[in-house]
């Protein structure tokens, strides 16, 4: 979002008498004049002199899903990082967000953050609608790029029929194996209750609980199923915590078990799985309570039907696996890891989504059963706080229920800028240095990345100006929307505003919100530029808004002149309100688009600070590619008033 600068009166910014500029109460000393002029512009038909493009931006993770934090960042054409802000996915990974960037910007930069890991995506802008998917393919940050977190690993925890208890950690590259004691002998069968930290396993059809710390097992209660392939023992086990009952299997055969005594809850048949593709395996839960089955036909689906006994199979895989599988579990990022039936097992990496896999590691030792320690976003990013679904790690206001996420425009740091010619609807000297209003809006959205609040920060700065000026925005939504407008300057009663700081006599369908009614009364200084304070205006909404139903590129700003309300000057184009006097339009050089008949504007919006041209330099002669980017339409030089080479003459402009 960058750079916006309202270069209003492109041609004719205030022309002063021989007697005024001598009488210049602000020293500014006339400068000569270049041999360019906005006059000798050739402008396309209806050219508004936008430097901005503003488009969606779909995110999608197809791996590693969950809900997540992306990280939105433009990059500019000198390579400089700018946040633009922050959007939370749904649980699958899905998020839209807006942006309005400079219209030179080409590239993005996305950071997902998941669970304790970060990615990026470079992403190039080459249309008005943008994908971005984080994919296999998406670079991880390494420890260096990324924040300090804290720290926590997902461990899978292996059994086998001799008693061997022990975990693997998976996250290091040497899937390291630490042993806890031993559990009785004969067991197939194992599942992990995460919040009560207690691991159950089956030893012949009866049921034990673990304590890894105390090393110290419990027997439950045999099992008393009247299924011989479930009372005998079983070979696969899973823990639901979404009911907080054991899922156990045997063919065709499934219960659910209280885990507390274990009494049988409900008994199971298994369909759409075939009896020559359902030896072996393990049951597994993922994060969103979804049951997955990896057995000898591959990686299924199951779903428990509410309405009868049945669990209904869905398959993913598109083949049989070559292993015979005697565990299975899953990760924090809902990838399933499996083990299979060797005397030295091989640990199995699986996608959920297409039943592929990778061999990762061989153990050395038989695995007969699997779960796992997942890490959870709290362990990373802090628990949340303010109860409105972000973690403190990703909330940029933990403490505070309704607001969740700063989003920037232009961006995080710097400034837009509008800068008008002031003797509308007269011609002016085109230096665009009369008034200038420089802001970033801040939309401040909630949890479900609604905008909650705007705050807009303003600075107002003049080089030359002899009529005192008022700043306003038409927004694009209707006055019911809004609970209040607070913070706006004013100074004399030109204007009025109503009991939620609207201003008065205007159409509700599109309210105006008045920022300054006199810049005379808030610049100030010696320099060459005077200028105000920083201050701010806060938008309350009445109940919180989509980003799209309050698009930025909508807003519709105007100057009012010379402490006349109805002496409205927009951009290029723009469109007056009811209060505008129409007799402005043939009152002067006005064309009756705010341009006159040459195509010449009163007004410019630059997507960055302007660094304004000399008291009567012509913009053309301090910008020097001002002119190519007009008479090719905004094709070229859309950067033309960056400090990139070859952009400005700073002889002839005030920098700051």
């Amino acid at each position: 979002m960058g750079l916006i600068l309202t270069l209003i009166g492109v041609i004719a910014s205030c022309t002063k008498t021989d007697d005024e500029i001598i009488n210049d109460p602000s020293g500014n000393d006339p400068t000569t004049q270049g041999n360019s002029s906005v006059d000798d512009i050739d402008v396309p038909t209806d050219f508004n002199y936008d430097v901005t493009q503003s488009f969606n931006i779909k995110i999608t993770s197809s791996a590693f899903t969950g809900k997540a934090l992306y990280s939105i960042y433009m990059i500019d054409d000198q390579g400089n990082y700018t946040k633009l802000g922050n959007s939370i996915s749904n649980d699958q990974g899905l998020s839209n967000y807006r942006v309005t960037l400079p219209s030179y910007v080409e590239r993005l930069y996305i950071v997902k953050r998941l669970m304790g890991k970060e990615w990026y995506k470079l992403a190039s802008v080459t249309s008005n609608e943008l994908e971005v998917d984080f994919d296999k393919l998406a670079q991880e940050m390494t420890s260096s790029g990324r924040r300090a977190l804290a720290s926590c690993e997902d461990y899978v925890y292996a059994m086998n029929h001799q008693g061997a208890f022990f975990s693997i950690a998976i996250e290091k590259d040497g899937y390291d194996q630490t042993d806890y004691g031993t559990i009785n002998t004969g067991g197939y069968a194992m599942a992990y209750d995460q919040d009560n930290n207690i691991f159950y396993y089956d030893v012949k059809g009866t049921l034990f609980s673990y304590n890894k710390e105390t090393q110290t097992t419990t027997q439950i209660k045999k099992l008393t199923t009247g299924i011989g392939g479930l009372d005998n023992g079983y070979p696969r086990m899973a823990f639901n915590k979404w009911d907080g009952l054991l899922y156990i299997g045997n063919s065709n055969n499934y219960a659910m078990i209280d885990p507390s005594d274990g009494s049988v809850v409900k008994t199971l048949t298994g369909t759409g799985i075939a009896n020559n593709q359902n030896g072996g395996g393990d049951l597994t839960f993922a994060s969103d309570g979804t049951i997955y089955q990896a057995c000898s036909g591959g990686l299924f689906r199951l779903a428990v039907n509410e309405d009868s006994t049945n669990l209904d199979a869905t398959r993913i895989s598109a083949d049989n696996f070559p292993h015979y599988l005697t565990g299975v579990t899953i990760d924090r990022f809902d990838y399933i890891y499996a083990s299979t039936n060797h005397s030295d097992s091989k640990l199995i990496y699986m996608d959920v989504k297409d039943g592929s896999y990778i061999e990762v590691a061989t153990m050395g030792r038989k695995m007969n059963d699997l779960t796992s320690f997942r890490c959870r976003e709290s362990d990373f990013e802090g628990e949340d706080s303010d109860n409105d679904g972000v973690v403190d790690g990703f909330d940029n206001y933990p403490d505070d229920p309704n607001k969740a996420f700063d989003n920037y425009t232009p961006g995080e740091n710097g400034f837009g800028t509008f800068a008008f010619e002031d003797l509308y609807p007269q011609k002016g000297d085109y230096d665009f240095n009369d008034i200038m209003v420089q802001y970033r809006h801040n939309f401040v959205a909630n949890g479900q990345n609604k905008v909650v609040k705007v705050y807009s920060t303003f600075v107002v700065k003049s080089v030359r100006s002899d009529l005192p000026c008022g700043f306003a925005y038409q927004l694009p939504i209707h006055a019911d929307s809004i609970a209040s407008v607070t913070g706006a300057k004013i100074l004399t009663g030109v204007v009025s505003l109503d009991t939620k700081g609207l201003e008065t006599g205007i159409d509700p369908s599109a309210p105006v919100m008045i920022v300054f009614d006199n810049h005379f009364g808030l610049v100030k200084g010696n320099g060459n530029i005077k200028k105000s304070d920083e201050f701010v205006i806060e938008t309350t909404f009445v109940t919180p808004v989509e980003m799209s139903s309050f698009p930025v590129e909508d807003f519709n700003p105007f100057i009012f002149i010379n402490q006349v309300r109805s002496n409205e000057l927009h951009l290029a184009n723009g469109t007056p309100t009811e209060k505008y006097d129409q007799s402005l339009r043939t009152a002067g050089e006005d064309s009756g688009n705010y341009k006159t008949t040459e195509g010449h504007p009163w007004g410019l919006h630059i997507a960055h600070k302007f660094h304004p041209p000399k008291e009567s330099i012509d913009i053309t002669n301090a910008y020097v590619n001002f002119r190519n980017f007009v008479e090719s339409a905004g094709v070229n030089k859309k950067n033309w008033y960056t400090d990139d080479s070859g952009n400005r003459n700073t002889s002839l402009m005030y920098v700051e």
